[in-house]
């Protein structure tokens, strides 16, 4: 065959390879693969690859003759041993495609009418067909149609070889599976995009369009940026796009790197220095140590594809950016850890020693905002006044109620001493009534035979001044131990309330309970009143105070 369709021949193998392989084609690795498949005609001295090394060639062509022992299988060996230090070297791509383009040399010399030594020294000759009506003569109009024909497959490989053979076969299937392997191929290389053919799941709107791939959460789903909003494309339940068809495609060049920081301890404010200015996304899994604290801000979201969502007092975050957690950097974190993916380069640590301290949650109540006397960034002291946790309206309340409270004590003992007064003089009546009583018996008693019916009743009238005497008495001692029951209750109501009197007094106030260093605070209006919630972390700060007033 002649030079041209070695090369042409050699550059098929070669996009066949590359597609096979899934890699991305080099123009200069066709290049050396093309040179290669000119290297075995070297035994001819008048060949392409022959006039430059003439010596050479001649040599050979004396020695062996052509198409033998370059065209045979211990002349690709030996060809192969002669080029592993440049593979050994690392220059992995050139070594093989020059052996490729050499072995092509051999494979489309076996077209030819005469075929090659394939097992030289042996001199069976290796021809494709036996059949010579379909043999090639060298130069013929044969080898033109080949070579033609070589041309357009050129044409059609390119393509299949740019984008691989696999990734080929997933454009025509156009499924979401074979877009997640692709984009999961050139995440880590690459800004990836998706092209897009789907349906709005809640609206049922066609969707179509270029847009930028942010993750895969599952092997079947892919978080796009549509309409600058993160959007789950999926045939997955509870999707937001429902994909008919979709491929991705590599853009830029980017460097992907990633980071654990550990949040036990911290408040998103810690990462600001670590991100700032840079792209990158969250993942993790955030335990609050208030979970008021992000409460307050995030209702628990039905929306299980959400790159923010909250609930049981967890916040779970995948791939989301700190943009979105601007409203509660600086909830303070119990546990958990953060995954930092870098887009654009190796992390680089803020400066500070990276001592996550210890932060602490205050929350409380205030009449107005003058009422906090602290800003972020001020270290504060154990024991100073951070705020006052309202007006004192509270307070004013309870001392009110401890004077109704001992006014109406006063009031009911003086009810019970007339009422004590009022049963006294009634015993005192009764007495009277039945010393009377006895009196009559007695004189009735001793002329008993002579007034019988008037002793009967004078008895009669005793049993009853006796009975009525005795209640009396019965329903002093009622009195007395009711006034003592109501005396103790008006007296544990009155402590009652002097002791919340005595710990609202204490609460008002709200101190510094450790020194350190105001991390975050942010206030929630509510009805009749301001909630302020309150950071202040103990330990050593990774970002400068100035920083964080800044950024407030």
């Amino acid at each position: 065959m002649t030079a041209s369709t070695h090369i042409a021949f050699s550059a098929v193998c070669w996009f066949v390879s590359v597609a096979s392989a899934n890699t991305a084609p080099r123009i200069e690795h066709l290049a050396v693969a093309g040179f290669g498949s000119l290297l075995p005609d070297i035994d001819i001295p008048t060949s392409g690859i022959g006039r430059p090394f003439f010596p050479i060639a001649r040599r050979i062509n004396r020695l062996v003759g052509h198409r033998t022992l370059t065209h045979s299988l211990l002349g690709l060996l030996l060809f192969a041993l002669l080029i592993l230090p440049l593979y050994l070297l690392g220059y992995r791509g050139i070594s093989l495609a020059l052996l490729l383009g050499y072995a092509s040399h051999i494979l489309l010399d076996q077209v030819n009418v005469m075929g090659v030594d394939l097992f030289w020294p042996g001199r069976l000759r290796a021809v494709l067909f036996l059949n010579e009506r379909y043999r090639i003569a060298v130069a013929g109009k044969g080898e033109y149609i080949l070579l033609c024909a070589m041309i357009v497959v050129l044409l059609l490989l390119y393509p299949v070889a740019s984008a691989g053979l696999k990734r080929s076969l997933h454009l025509v299937l156009g499924d979401i599976q074979s877009a997640v392997q692709d984009f999961r191929a050139l995440d880590e290389t690459n800004e990836v995009e998706v092209v897009v053919a789907a349906t709005d799941a809640l609206s049922g709107e066609k969707v179509s369009g270029v847009y930028d791939v942010i993750g895969a959460p599952s092997n079947t789903a892919l978080l796009i940026n549509h309409k600058e909003r993160p959007r789950l494309l999926s045939e997955e339940d509870g999707a937001h796009l429902k994909p008919h068809r979709v491929w991705v495609r590599s853009k830029e060049a980017r460097s992907v790197s990633v980071e654990r920081i550990r949040m036990a301890g911290r408040t998103l404010w810690d990462l600001e220095g670590l991100l700032h200015g840079r792209r990158a996304y969250l993942f993790g899994e955030l335990q609050a140590a208030d979970p008021a604290f992000l409460g307050a801000h995030f209702a628990a979201s039905p929306d299980r594809f959400a790159t923010v969502r909250w609930g049981d007092g967890k916040l779970r975050l995948e791939y989301a950016t700190l943009g979105e957690l601007d409203a509660v950097r600086a909830a303070p974190i119990a546990e958990g850890e953060v995954l930092i993916k870098y887009l654009d380069g190796p992390p680089a640590r803020a400066g500070g020693s990276g001592d996550a301290g210890s932060v602490m949650a205050l929350t409380f109540r205030a009449a107005s905002l003058d009422a906090v006397k602290v800003r972020v960034g001020d270290r504060v002291a154990k024991g100073d006044l951070l705020a006052l946790r309202d007006d004192g309206s509270e307070i004013q309340s309870l001392m009110t109620d401890i004077r109704a409270e001992k006014e109406q004590g006063a009031t009911n003992a003086q009810l019970s001493r007339l009422a004590l007064q009022e049963v006294d003089a009634e015993i005192y009546k009764a007495r009277e009534e039945l010393e009377r009583s006895e009196q009559e018996t007695a004189h009735f008693q001793r002329a008993a035979a002579f007034f019988p019916k008037e002793l009967k009743a004078a008895r009669l009238a005793r049993e009853k001044a006796q009975a009525k005497s005795q209640d009396l008495v019965l329903k002093r001692e009622r009195m007395i131990h009711q006034v003592a029951a109501t005396g103790l209750e008006h007296r544990r109501r009155l402590r009652h309330i002097e002791e919340r009197l005595e710990q609202k007094r204490k609460e008002r106030e709200v101190l510094a309970p450790v020194s350190g260093e105001i991390v975050g605070r942010w206030e929630v209006p509510q009805d009749q009143f301001i909630k302020v919630h309150l950071a202040l972390r103990t330990g050593s700060n990774d970002r400068p105070a100035e920083e964080r007033r800044e950024g407030r």
